[in-house]
């Protein structure tokens, strides 16, 4: 679930909105969207997100109006039996909907969809826990029931993992990471599909000028949280980069004394000259930085790796700079460019 739908998730709970939360907990063979992709629905008819589009996403859609219907009818949360559970179901993306059968050709997802209701104290805790714990940037977990399980939904940070396997809603093979296909899990409570949260790390972008500026919105809405660093103050406003989680002005001979790289960042370099380039690039070959990245011609470039060659930097070092960045489409505008730039980065993070 990204950012953005966690935020529409809550505002409708606070409008007082019964709402279903669709989830592929599951899915093989040629599929649009895979486990972990998610989509909302209102009271009133409010869609958010989505699990693939076409007859599947149709038939889901059908399936949790249905469970609305039902919850609208059993809106007494004083009544701990609710029979409106969390529901599975599977959708061939053919449009032919099959449960408990094999495959004759194309691909399926399964579905979990989670009822929650507007009266229930419990579902403004762990939204309000998920985006405190988003907003600090620590890693968390979301664990929603399936529809054997006795428990509710539950948002944990990273430091709780050992507490939850203990009391066992977490089995021991649960660990920090885990891949797409094991996010099913087998709990002493019942099955729960575990998904995490709150990985990756910031975007520095060193330089405020127009590919920066068409840039962030870009990462933004691939749920990158972007710092925008410059020595013009002019330039970082908030109505250029209204977008950016934060804005610093910087001094480019002192870049240690504003930031704090760590090795889930990204540094992209594209800053308005040669020597603001090697600054900024020197400062980044000293951190632990996931991955740095500098715009540039390859003359631009070659100016600033001889400068730091003459200083003992090696090529090993040097290496790590992917220049000129982004992905080789053919861009030449600023929009372009950001485009090239936002690929490059979400092909860098699926390796992540």
């Amino acid at each position: 679930m990204t950012k953005e739908l966690w935020y529409r998730l809550k505002e409708l709970h606070e409008q007082r909105e019964h709402v279903v939360l669709m989830t592929i907990v599951s899915g093989e063979g040629s599929v649009p969207r895979k486990a972990g992709a998610y989509m909302l629905l209102g009271e009133r008819g409010e869609q958010h997100g989505t699990i693939g589009g076409g007859a599947a996403e149709y038939r889901a859609l059908q399936l949790a109006r249905d469970l609305l219907q039902k919850m609208i009818e059993n809106t007494d949360m004083r009544n701990k039996n609710c029979s409106v559970a969390p529901v599975i179901k599977q959708f061939r993306m053919d449009g032919q909907e099959v449960f408990g059968r094999d495959m004759i050709c194309g691909g399926y997802i399964r579905v979990l969809f989670t009822p929650v209701f507007k009266e229930d104290p419990e579902a403004d805790k762990w939204m309000d826990e998920g985006l405190r714990l988003w907003g600090e940037r620590e890693q968390f977990f979301l664990l929603l029931p399936l529809g054997d399980s006795t428990e509710r939904v539950q948002v944990f940070s990273a430091a709780a993992l050992d507490e939850k396997r203990k009391e066992g809603f977490l089995p021991e093979g649960f660990g920090a990471t885990h891949s797409a296909d094991k996010m099913i899990w087998e709990t002493n409570h019942g099955k729960i599909y575990a998904e995490q949260f709150g990985i990756g790390g910031k975007v520095y972008l060193f330089g405020a000028g127009h590919i920066s500026k068409a840039l962030v919105p870009l990462l933004e809405s691939i749920q990158f949280d972007c710092v925008v660093l410059d020595d013009r103050e002019e330039l970082l406003t908030k109505e250029r980069f209204d977008k950016a989680a934060e804005c610093r002005l910087v001094d480019y001979q002192d870049i240690a004394k504003y930031v704090s790289v760590t090795e889930e960042d990204y540094v992209l370099i594209m800053t308005r000259g040669h020597s603001f380039d090697y600054e900024v690039e020197h400062f980044a070959l000293q951190t632990n930085a996931y991955y740095i990245g500098m715009v540039g011609s390859k003359r631009k470039i070659a100016i600033s790796h001889e400068k730091l060659r003459s200083e003992g930097i090696d090529e090993v070092l040097l290496n790590r700079v992917h220049a000129p960045i982004g992905l080789p489409i053919g861009s030449r505008t600023p929009e372009e460019i950001a485009i090239s730039i936002a690929a490059e980065l979400i092909a860098v993070r699926s390796h992540q």
